[in-house]
């Protein structure tokens, strides 16, 4: 039952998902979910597939970076530190969304930092280079805006 609700979360996701989309989405295990954009990052969510589907936990990491600890890895830099925390409480709001709709929600948010380290700032015009991600001391501009693509 548990994997059906997973299984059913993931199709609801990958149809909600912009036709561009270079995010990819499988599962892991009975409660876990990988969201992989390459060369840009990895995300693991943790769910509770119990009565009603709930994302429980969002760990992000470089793309090619093992993730050990699973969702709750902590994050290889400040750039995925920022995005990691901005996709709990975007997680924690998702509570007011029907079940069905939260995986989409965040995938389509997730999809949105596809090219972080390709796209030029809206506010500055810089790039931000591949080599941020394992800057530690590095901490940019990470909001993702969907509108903006």
């Amino acid at each position: 039952m548990a994997e059906l609700a997973r299984d059913s979360a993931l199709d609801a996701a990958r149809k909600a998902l912009p036709a561009d989309s270079l995010l990819k989405l499988r599962a892991t295990a009975a409660d876990t979910i990988e969201l992989h954009v390459e060369g840009v990052f990895r995300a693991l969510v943790e769910c509770n597939t119990g009565d009603e589907f709930v994302l429980v936990r969002l760990a992000i990491c470089e793309s090619g970076n093992a993730m050990l600890l699973g969702a709750s890895q902590p994050a290889s830099s400040h750039v995925f530190g920022d995005i990691t925390a901005r996709g709990q409480r975007l997680i924690a709001r998702l509570d007011a969304v029907p079940a069905a709709q939260r995986l989409p929600v965040l995938s389509c948010w997730l999809s949105s930092y596809h090219n972080l380290f390709t796209a030029p700032c809206t506010h500055c015009g810089r790039f931000l280079p591949a080599t941020a991600a394992s800057a530690a001391s590095l901490l940019p501009p990470t909001v993702g805006c969907p509108g903006g693509r």
